[in-house]
């Protein structure tokens, strides 16, 4: 029963995660941009303990070049530690391997405190790390879809592995996400815009 709750607590705390939005699109006084799109929680099965949120960010610098970045976040009863540097290897449905390497340093990506859920009499944590993706790769991704993911925690690798049906489902949500970027950055801004 304690499972069954706790399974029905991370999937409901993450019902409006899975609407695709902007959820920022700041520009700073130097011309630099960033845009962010909401999270989507990925399931291996239904009582997975290391739920996937993923999304993704662009940063357009002050000469105007694009840098594009896979977010990923790791739900869970446990709080991780993701090191800077460390590896995330993404495999596609066609078995082309991705490898990333995370961005921001290790303390930023810990949750040490987490969320307390009474339901279930247990804190759920949420690790969050950054990982650069050439705009190529993230095409292959959208192409191609998600098979396995790898990602270098600092006591332990989390493999995740999806099956076709979810594979698709994330593939296509991938595709809105850079989809959703894509569109904000046809739209030039200055920070002094509507001011």
């Amino acid at each position: 029963m304690r499972q069954f709750l706790l399974a029905a607590a991370l999937s409901f705390s993450f019902l409006i995660i899975n609407a695709q939005n902007i959820t920022l699109d700041k520009v700073n006084q130097d011309g630099s941009r960033i845009i962010s799109t909401d999270g989507y929680i990925v399931k291996t099965k239904f009582t997975d303990r290391n739920p996937l949120i993923y999304s993704l960010k662009s940063y357009v610098t002050t000469e105007g070049s694009t840098i594009f970045y896979l977010c990923i976040s790791i739900s869970s009863m446990k709080s991780y530690t993701i090191p800077q540097n460390g590896i995330l290897l993404i495999k596609t449905c066609k078995d082309d391997v991705i490898e990333c390497k995370q961005l921001a340093e290790s303390y930023k990506t810990e949750d040490i405190i987490g969320t307390y859920i009474p339901l279930i009499n247990q804190s759920i944590h949420v690790s969050n790390a950054i990982y650069p993706i050439s705009e190529s790769d993230l095409e292959l991704v959208i192409k191609d879809g998600i098979k396995k993911v790898r990602l270098e925690t600092e006591f332990q690798n989390i493999d995740s592995e999806y099956n076709s049906n979810k594979s698709i489902l994330l593939k296509e949500k991938m595709e809105t996400m850079f989809n959703l970027l894509h569109n904000a950055l046809k739209t030039k801004k200055d920070i002094r815009d509507g001011f």
